[in-house]
């Protein structure tokens, strides 16, 4: 009996180690891709009656091809940003898993008016023509349902 290895196997451990390891680190690559694709980001810009307004907007892979999709607005603290609040909250991974449109609005200076002053009862104005304006983006442009907005 011919006890002689074919050459196309391990020579040693430390080769076979080797060979497992980067078997191993190649599909973990894969798995952390796969994961962090899990949803597109868009930094978006919109020119709000001459005002530039920011927004963070997570579409869900799951949520491609589909014709309504629930959208969930989350506005962020004070002097805080949509990319701060997303990594702090884990909203971006229950967007992913549950299957909705999420997006961060910016807030003017960092912040959301806590109250409505007397002296200026239309301080929330240009907010809402924000909010409105990505609303009719999302609904129009990526399948978000009007009738299944939501505000956090």
């Amino acid at each position: 009996m011919d006890t002689a290895r074919p050459s196309h196997l391990w020579k040693s451990p430390l080769s076979m180690l080797i060979g497992v390891m980067t078997v191993a680190t190649i599909v973990g690559l894969c798995l952390i891709y796969v994961w962090s694709t899990r949803s597109t980001i868009i930094h978006g810009v919109l020119d709000v009656d001459g005002e530039r307004r920011e927004y963070r907007l997570v579409i869900p892979r799951s949520a491609d091809g589909r014709a309504s999709v629930p959208v969930v607005f989350a506005l962020h603290g004070a002097n805080d940003t949509t990319d701060y609040m997303a990594a702090h909250t884990g909203l971006d991974d229950l967007a992913a898993e549950k299957g909705f449109l999420l997006v961060y609005l910016q807030g003017r200076i960092f912040n959301w008016p806590p109250f409505i002053p007397p002296e200026n009862p239309n301080i929330l104005e240009p907010d809402l023509e924000f909010f409105a304006a990505v609303c009719d983006l999302v609904a129009s442009r990526h399948h978000g349902d009007p009738r299944r907005i939501y505000l956090l």
